[in-house]
């Protein structure tokens, strides 16, 4: 259970604000959000999923079900680029946001294999800076830079805390790159 319960149970604070404002969801964590799927399928609100591929399903396998989502798994290694070129999908769905993000991206997240730093958190923020709502996964305190960044973005300032960016290996651009084409064929189609 929890923010992304799909059956019973607790409020999806994210399926609600997406089915009441016809909003897109963007979910950017470690975690692909089963819960928010589960709604997603019910409802019908537009979904871009941004997850870990070594720990979600398939994009192909979601598409067989749903038309109006857009997944878009990450490698091990992940970081800023890849992140920011996923988000950047996001501009695409040309309609409201609501963004379910966890931190676990986040390079200093000890149990996480991304390099995301606060620069990507703050690309994430900036998304909503012109309206939008985010509902947050917890967060650790090795995570509170990223939070600090994301909130700074969905204000339309500067992002306080900047840091070095992690340069990512040619096999995880080119597998990020790979699903960076797929994703936008797909999201094109969303209406």
């Amino acid at each position: 259970m929890g923010y992304d319960s799909g059956r019973g149970g607790l409020l999806n604070a994210v399926a609600y604000l997406a089915k009441r404002l016809g909003a897109a969801v963007v979910a950017l964590d470690a975690h692909f959000p089963w819960g928010t799927w589960e709604l997603h399928l019910r409802l019908g609100f537009p979904l871009l999923a941004i997850y870990s591929g070594a720990e979600g399903p398939q994009p192909g396998k979601l598409a067989r079900r749903s038309d109006k989502v857009v997944a878009v798994p990450l490698p091990p290694g992940a970081s800023d680029r890849s992140v920011e070129a996923a988000l950047a999908l996001a501009e695409r769905l040309k309609r409201p946001l609501v963004l379910e993000v966890g931190l676990d991206l986040y390079r200093l997240e000890p149990l996480g294999h991304f390099f995301a730093t606060t620069a990507a958190y703050h690309a994430a923020g900036r998304l909503i800076a012109g309206g939008g709502y985010v509902v947050l996964d917890c967060a650790s305190a090795a995570s509170i830079p990223a939070l600090k960044a994301l909130l700074a973005g969905a204000d339309g300032g500067p992002n306080p805390l900047p840091e070095g960016r992690i340069e990512e290996g040619p096999a995880v651009r080119r597998e990020v790159d790979r699903a960076i084409r797929k994703a936008v064929e797909r999201i094109d189609k969303i209406k």
